[in-house]
C-alpha cells in the first residue's frame, strides 16, 4: 500500500546521527547487533510503519460506523492519542529508546464528541497526555484529585476562555530515574545491556545508556522551540 520510494524524506537522516552525541552512536551499534543490516531494511520498516498505522485508521473508521449505526455517535466523546512515537529511519534509528527527539514525543491528540468544537488547525495550546485524566474529570464532573500534574482541557476544547500562559509550555521527561549517571567513556552496552547476555537476536533499545542520568532528559517546549536539559549536561535550545 505505501510503496518505497513514495515515501516521504527524512527530517533527520543517519548523517545526522554524529551530531547528537555518544548515547546515540552506542543506541546504533546496539541496533547493528540485534539486527545486522537493519538500516538496509528501514525502508521497508517505513513502508511497515504506514501500513500499521492505515490499518488503525481504518479500525477507527469500523468503530466510528458501529456508532452511527446504533445511535451511539453523537453521545460519545472520543479520545485518539499514542504513547510514543517511532524514530523509523530518523537518524538511522529504528524503535525508541534514547532521549526526547520530536518524532518519539510530538504525538496525536484529537477528540471528537458533543460539546467538542471542531478546529480547522491544531490548536496552539501544548498539552499532554497527562492532561487527559483531568479532563474526563471535568467533564463528567468530579474533582481533580489532589497531586494530579495534568489541567483540564475541557475549556481548551469546548471554545472557553482558559489560561494560554499555563498552556504556553509543556514538558517531557524520560529516563530510570535516581543517581544512575552512565560514564559512557566506560559503558559498555554490548555485554551489559545487549544481545551477548541476553543470548538471543534482538536489542534492548530501553538500554541503561538510553535512559540513563537522573530524570533521564527533559524538554521544555516553549512556541516552536524545545529546550533540551540532560542530568549533567547544559541545556540545549
Amino acid at each position: 500500500m505505501f510503496p518505497t520510494k513514495d515515501l516521504p524524506q527524512f527530517k533527520a537522516g543517519a548523517a545526522s546521527l554524529a551530531t547528537k552525541g555518544n548515547k546515540w552512536a552506542l543506541q546504533r551499534g546496539l541496533f547493528h547487533m540485534g539486527y545486522g543490516d537493519y538500516e538496509k531494511q528501514i525502508p521497508r520498516i517505513r513502508s511497515n510503519y504506514y501500513g500499521m498505522m492505515r490499518l488503525i485508521d481504518d479500525q477507527m473508521r469500523g468503530l466510528m460506523n458501529y456508532l452511527k449505526q446504533n445511535d451511539l455517535y453523537d453521545n460519545t466523546i472520543v479520545i485518539f492519542v499514542a504513547d510514543h512515537g517511532d524514530f523509523t529511519g530518523q537518524y538511522g534509528l529504528i524503535k525508541k529508546g534514547v532521549e526526547v527527539p520530536e518524532c518519539l514525543t510530538r504525538i496525536p491528540m484529537i477528540w471528537h464528541g458533543p460539546g467538542i468544537m471542531k478546529n480547522k488547525l491544531p490548536h496552539s495550546a501544548h498539552v499532554s497526555n497527562v492532561d487527559i485524566m483531568p479532563t474526563i474529570c471535568t467533564m463528567i464532573g468530579a474533582p481533580i484529585p489532589d497531586g494530579v500534574q495534568g489541567r483540564s482541557l475541557w475549556p481548551l476544547l469546548t471554545g472557553k476562555p482558559y489560561p494560554k500562559e499555563e498552556f504556553s509550555s509543556m514538558m517531557v521527561q524520560q529516563g530510570f530515574g535516581g543517581l544512575n549517571y552512565v560514564n559512557f567513556e566506560e559503558y559498555d552496552p554490548y555485554t551489559r545491556d545487549g544481545t551477548v547476555t541476553k543470548g538471543r537476536q534482538e536489542a534492548d533499545e530501553l538500554n541503561t545508556g538510553a535512559k540513563a542520568e537522573p530524570y533521564g532528559c527533559c524538554a521544555k517546549t516553549t512556541g516552536n522551540w524545545p529546550t533540551i536539559c540532560r542530568a549533567r549536561d547544559n541545556c540545549i535550545t
